[in-house]
């Protein structure tokens, strides 16, 4: 390799690369691909038009393209290594990302029957390919010729944006005139491209001015190459300032102390405001855009055939939050470009001052251009009914949480992306590098946060991960920005704090996570508190009945019926229940007062409940032809529609189809034996668990993944004791938990597996105490 192809490789890598990892990774990031045509070629686009700005762009800020316009090598052989290795590059991507769109469609239509997939990938991959292609001509070709034009980057990048972006918009405004015209003579409209010749002929002119503008973009970039000097165009074109040029203008004002303290202050707040100059006049060029975007949606039928078009314009709101991106590359980079970094340090300010100075109107000035400013103009656009389908609804829910909700997410992502550029600029000697390294930046944390949000992370970690990844990465950006401009002039020591304070907040923010989710504080506490003197045996244990709502009642071996339920809705409407199963409560109306409640061993509802619970229990093992099953199966609450755990007769634990679903002629039924133990007493079967009580007064559970779907896995799961004694007398379940009683009376409650506390740790280890039977109140 000759070491101008070695230079311009080297040039091209960083931006290539990066867009080459987000063509890869962006088609797999969104849950539905419905949109994802319209969001690839949005990211082709701008990826392209990073690299073509690159090209030519990262020569002129570092200051080397008069010293390769002075090389003994002509410039047509630099523009061809340059061009091709551009072109090959854009090639590769291009390739590479919609065969990663393939991919994403066929994984997303796998499981659907049908053709699915197959008719979506007809319907729109050809002609997404074909826009896709389009719009990366046009980036190539804007970002070539508006750099050798202007000779600076930020410029040459918005430019390179607005002039195609603005023409397509104009071009479809004007067509929306031109096709009731177009319509009378050449046919009727069908508003598809494919069956109405007038919308036919303005597509064909659509993509001839888009191929039209990228050969003219080449051929301009080509003859101003050749005829290139060493004279910058555009520099201090673009100024909102009036510096003294003489200091005989005007005399000087006396100012007293406190006034001559504030003046750095205000000529640093005067240069961030000069440096951002550029990006204020193309933000009001990009406020113009959305108003024309806006237009076009008040006509629904116009973007009739132009799947990506349409979603382009819907979602253009969301193309404002390049802005606090593109603002957070300039603060630090720019001035490292042209050297006054150095000697800004020496200001009477201190350096964090100077730090603080430059990140909060950054942020401010990112997160109203990049957030507020297009929600204000789709909240106006609602109200003449021209919204975006994200806000179709907006007019009407401005105080509504779901609103609040976006907003804040919204702010944040505004936010956040100004803080990666910031981060990105402390990193890079000008603006091209620290876009590139924003990017990958930005688009790691899109990855990270797609994969730790995800519904089997999720289970591993709960909801604290994200909650930490979003703490972490508020406060390692800003930390690792103000140390890289702190010690901007240690370059290598600076990249190993980046990468080992990253690395660190991962190994945090998942061991963190973890910990928390799974509480691993509890391994240091006792298991259970000790429980008090004995007032129940196993020789004759109570009965206890759980429902599904909220409802406990205890047969105690005197007669007597203990009642209590758990849950406001049932003390207060008696009339509300759960489901009406032999388990449910046998009174006719439940207990109103609060607190649980002693039925007399005499009474007609202590009676009433006995005979039901006893009588009707064995009726229904007559007839399902269950009578190898002890009446202890039935007496638990049962929370699983499909699988129910039983006790034999020789006291054999056994696992099954439940018993009410099976008729008595029934082929399905199946019951698998679960260990070889004979001393179980009792058993509850719960959404995800199944706990048993043993002859030993010892409580067992089973825990079943998603995984364990048949009942041959379900017999072969180990069991975990349950609790750390040995006097329970009985298990029954509550509200889809496990309720056990203690030989002293007291009730305990054991989570269930979604039972989640702040920040959704899982469920502890120990039991709650509901309170003691024996007691007046609990």
């Amino acid at each position: 390799m000759n070491l101008l192809l070695k230079k311009e490789v080297r040039l091209l890598l960083p931006s290539a690369a990066t867009v080459l990892v987000l063509a890869i990774v962006t088609p797999w990031l969104g849950r539905s691909p419905y949109s994802l045509f319209a969001i690839i070629t949005a990211v082709l686009f701008f990826g392209l038009l990073l690299m073509a700005t690159s090209s030519f762009g990262r020569e002129i800020s570092a200051g080397t393209f008069s010293s390769m316009l002075a090389q003994p090598v002509e410039r047509r052989r630099i523009w061809r290594v340059k061009i091709g290795l551009l072109a090959l590059a854009a090639a590769l991507i291009f390739a590479v990302c919609f065969a990663s769109c393939f991919l994403r469609i066929h994984d997303y239509w796998a499981d659907v029957p049908g053709n699915t997939g197959a008719l979506y990938l007809k319907n729109n991959f050809a002609k997404a390919a074909g826009t896709g292609a389009l719009f990366a001509l046009m980036a190539l070709s804007g970002g070539l010729w508006t750099t050798l034009l202007l000779r600076h980057a930020i410029a040459s990048f918005w430019v390179a944006f607005m002039v195609p972006a603005g023409v397509i918009v104009l071009e479809l405004l004007v067509d929306a005139q031109l096709v009731s015209v177009l319509s009378a003579i050449v046919g009727e409209s069908s508003n598809m491209p494919g069956q109405d010749p007038a919308r036919t002929v303005i597509y064909c002119g659509m993509i001839a001015l888009g191929v039209a503008y990228g050969i003219a973009g080449i051929v301009f970039s080509w003859r101003l190459f050749l005829r290139a000097e060493d004279a910058a165009r555009f520099g201090d074109l673009f100024s909102l300032s009036r510096e003294r040029v003489s200091d005989d203008a005007a005399p000087a004002k006396k100012s007293s102390r406190g006034v001559r303290a504030w003046k750095p202050v205000r000529a640093l707040l005067k240069k961030e405001f000069q440096l951002h100059t550029v990006s204020f006049l193309f933000v009001g060029a990009f406020l113009i855009l959305h108003v024309l975007a806006i237009l076009l949606r008040s006509d629904e039928t116009l973007l009739n055939g132009f799947p990506v078009l349409q979603s382009l314009v819907q979602f253009f709101w969301v193309f404002w939050l390049i802005v606090p991106l593109i603002i957070g590359c300039m603060v630090v980079a720019e001035e490292r470009k042209f050297g006054v970094l150095e000697n800004q340090f020496c200001l009477p300010v201190t350096r964090f001052g100077q730090f603080i100075l430059k990140v909060l109107p950054t942020l401010a000035f990112g997160i109203i251009v990049g957030s507020v400013l297009p929600l204000a103009l789709e909240i106006a656009a609602s109200s003449i009914g021209a919204s975006s389908s994200g806000f179709s609804n907006i007019k009407n829910e401005l105080t509504s949480w779901h609103f609040i909700e976006f907003f804040i997410k919204y702010v944040g992502a505004a936010a956040g992306l100004a803080l990666v550029g910031i981060w990105g600029s402390t990193l890079a000697k000008n603006f091209l590098q620290a876009t590139s390294i924003a990017i990958a930046g930005a688009g790691a944390c899109v990855v990270i946060g797609t994969l730790i949000t995800g519904k089997y992370m999720f289970r591993l970690f709960g909801l604290g991960l994200p909650i930490l990844a979003v703490i972490v990465a508020a406060v390692v950006f800003p930390w690792l920005a103000w140390r890289n401009y702190k010690f901007f002039a240690e370059s290598e020591r600076v990249w190993r704090r980046n990468v080992l304070t990253f690395a660190g907040a991962l190994l945090f923010m998942f061991a963190g996570s973890t910990a928390f989710y799974h509480r691993a504080w509890e391994v240091f506490l006792r298991a259970e508190p000790a429980h008090g003197a004995a007032k129940l045996s196993l020789e004759n244990p109570p009965k206890l009945r759980g429902n599904i709502g909220s409802v406990l009642q205890i047969v105690l071996p005197d007669g007597r019926v203990w009642a209590d339920t758990f849950e406001e809705k049932y003390r207060h409407n008696p009339r509300v229940r759960g489901f009406d199963a032999l388990w449910q409560n046998p009174f006719g109306s439940l207990p109103v007062s609060q607190g649980p409640q002693i039925f007399p061993a005499d009474s007609d509802l202590a009676a009433s409940f006995t005979k039901k619970t006893e009588d009707i229990t064995l009726d229904w093992i007559r007839e399902k032809n269950l009578e190898r099953f002890a009446p202890a199966s039935f007496a638990g609450s049962i929370y699983n529609i499909q699988w129910q755990g039983y006790i034999g007769n020789d006291g054999s634990l056994w696992i099954g189809n439940r018993f009410d679903l099976l008729k008595t002629d029934s082929a399905e039924a199946k019951y698998l034996q679960v260990g070889t133990e004979t001393d179980w007493l009792g058993v509850v079967t719960l959404l995800q668990q199944m706990i048993a009580l043993k002859a030993d007064g010892s409580l067992w559970q089973w825990n079943f993944s998603y995984k364990d779907e048949t009942l041959e896995k379900k017999a072969r799961v180990t069991p975990a004791r349950l609790g750390i004694h040995n006097d329970w007398v009985g298990v029954t379940g509550v509200q889809f938990r496990a309720v056990a009683l203690a030989a002293d009376g007291s009730l305990w409650m054991w989570p269930q597996s979604y039972d989640h506390g702040p920040l959704m740790k899982k469920p502890r280890k120990q039991p709650k105490r509901l309170g003691n039977i024996f007691d007046a109140a609990r």
